[in-house]
């Protein structure tokens, strides 16, 4: 009975049923056989040996009345316990090989994130894999009209060219087509649960809680590395000069995703081209995490990781010596690459958010992190000034310029005290000038002397400098502001004590101090003679 309530196949339920007659008749079929003619017609000559009768009532026999009840009962017992339940089990196995929505196919890319296209056919599942084996059952569950409401854990494509396609691409590319805002993509299903899966951590609501692991550098495999990839936008893939200096796993370079991002490119305009020292570098919370990014690598603890000691050397050259780390490198005979490439591939953020001048951040470095204050690069931003952490460009804000002669009886002065001489100058202007302006609003540029005049320049110890004074206060007044300076300008007693007075402030001897002052017409170049409103003569 087992046996043939086990078998599934029509075909193979006749041949088992002849088989199992074959079995009950052997002894039948061995006598015929094997025994000699006379020992068969011996045996059937034999009369049949007397049994008893079975009971009758009415020539039914007590036999023949069990059979008509004990058959059917066993008919139902075997059915009940033992066809059912194999039916049941077969109906399961059906169901979990061959049910629910089968019109799909998928494949894993580079990421390892499960994409699923629509299609007609048959679905399968490859098992050993836990998030295959996820996402195909999830698949199964669906119907077509379901895809467009969210997933779990596919990632649905728009035809199987795309799932081919894309499934091919290698990991830098696949990265930079499923993100290419360098937004978070684990803050919503179904990339929320990969984002669990990958860090091992269930109790994950989104990227703000894996903010811990953005700098974790553990590979193109590690939970570094997905968050990164999954949370590009809160592991600052977008800031240039972010505290996470580790890139493996951002769509982060020139010509991707975070490169070309509002928040990148705000990012730049917001930075500045001034460059701190060593000692201002060291307590930014931000340059210390990078020393320390770099440090890990020479302190990694595993047999992969090229430039080991020259990370451990970086690291310190970068804490002593700020921005100037790659000529004490280069002293030490240590090669490390240069501002804008790492010599190794460590997945680092490169420095020239931080160092813009000592990288020479200007018009021929474009392809880069390097700071656009304004819009401009810091070859340009020469023509702004800088204070309260901001730049104020001719371009945007009211100003007026013109030129500024400085005579002293020191000659070395100008070149000893060149940048003091420029800071007095730029307190005078500002004090003559009144109408809100202060020192660090007015830009001071000295003037290159053509070359015929520069033996006579030194005789007489006299400077050209260009200023472009800046209007930054509420109640400004161009017109205003220039007339004031104007009228100071022939006051020449005046202008030579308040001009001493700060040169002395910086430490400059004043002797034979001398300042004469010109004041550029609207829209004309500074230093143009027709265009002087007001001049100052030297007595």
């Amino acid at each position: 009975t087992f046996f043939l309530v086990y078998t599934i196949d029509v075909t193979e339920l006749i041949l088992n049923a002849v088989a199992l007659a074959i079995i009950l008749d052997i002894d039948d079929l061995l006598f015929d056989a094997l025994a000699t003619t006379p020992g068969r017609h011996l045996v059937n000559q034999m009369d049949p040996l007397p049994m008893k009768s079975w009971p009758r009532v009415r020539g039914a026999d007590v036999k023949s009345m069990s059979m008509l009840v004990l058959i059917p009962v066993t008919m139902m017992t075997v059915y009940v316990n033992m066809l059912v339940p194999m039916v049941a089990t077969l109906d399961s196995a059906k169901d979990a090989m061959c049910g629910g929505n089968l019109q799909f196919v998928w494949n894993t890319d580079q990421r390892n994130v499960i994409l699923f296209s629509p299609t007609q056919g048959d679905g399968w599942k490859v098992g050993g894999y836990e998030l295959q084996s996820k996402a195909i059952d999830e698949a199964e569950m669906l119907s077509l009209s379901d895809v467009s409401s969210g997933t779990a854990w596919g990632v649905w494509l728009g035809s199987v060219d795309a799932l081919t396609e894309t499934s091919i691409l290698p990991l830098e590319q696949s990265v930079d087509v499923f993100n290419p805002r360098c937004a978070d993509l684990g803050d919503t299903e179904p990339l929320r649960n990969y984002l669990r899966e990958f860090l091992g951590n269930e109790s994950l609501m989104g990227c703000g809680d894996a903010r811990p692991y953005c700098g974790l550098m553990d590979g193109s495999k590690g939970k570094g590395f997905a968050a990164r990839m999954l949370c590009s936008d809160t592991c600052g893939c977008n800031d240039p000069a972010g505290e996470v200096m580790q890139i493996a796993g951002c769509p982060y370079g020139l010509g991707r995703s975070c490169w070309s991002s509002s928040s990148f490119l705000q990012g730049l305009r917001d930075s500045t081209c001034e460059e701190k020292t060593a000692a201002e570098l060291r307590n930014d919370t931000r340059w210390s995490r990078w020393v320390e990014s770099i440090r890990a690598i020479g302190e990694a603890n595993d047999t992969v990781t090229e430039g080991k000691e020259e990370a451990l050397l970086t690291a310190q050259a970068m804490w002593d010596h700020g921005c100037a780390f790659g000529e004490n490198l280069t002293q030490m005979n240590v090669t490390w690459g240069s501002c804008f490439s790492w010599r190794f591939d460590w997945g680092l953020k490169t420095v020239e958010a931080f160092c813009p001048s000592t990288c020479g951040c200007d018009s021929s470095n474009l392809d880069n992190s390097c700071p656009r204050p304004a819009g401009r690069n810091c070859g340009t931003i020469a023509e702004c000034v800088f204070t309260s952490g901001r730049y104020y460009c001719p371009d945007a804000y009211p100003n007026f310029d013109g030129i500024a002669d400085v005579h002293l009886d020191d000659v070395d002065a100008f070149v000893q005290s060149r940048t003091q001489i420029m800071k007095a100058l730029q307190k005078t202007l500002a004090s003559l000038t009144g109408n809100g302006v202060l020192p660090e609003h007015v830009l001071i540029t000295q003037r290159a002397s053509p070359s015929g005049q520069i033996r006579l320049a030194r005789r007489l110890a006299k400077k050209e400098y260009e200023y472009t004074i800046f209007l930054l206060s509420e109640d400004a007044n161009e017109t205003s502001a220039r007339d004031a300076l104007g009228w100071m300008t022939t006051r020449t007693q005046r202008v030579n004590t308040v001009f001493s007075r700060n040169l002395l402030a910086f430490g400059i001897p004043a002797e034979g101090a001398d300042l004469e002052v010109e004041i550029s017409a609207k829209g004309s170049p500074p230093g143009e003679a027709p265009t002087t409103t007001a001049l100052n003569p030297k007595p």
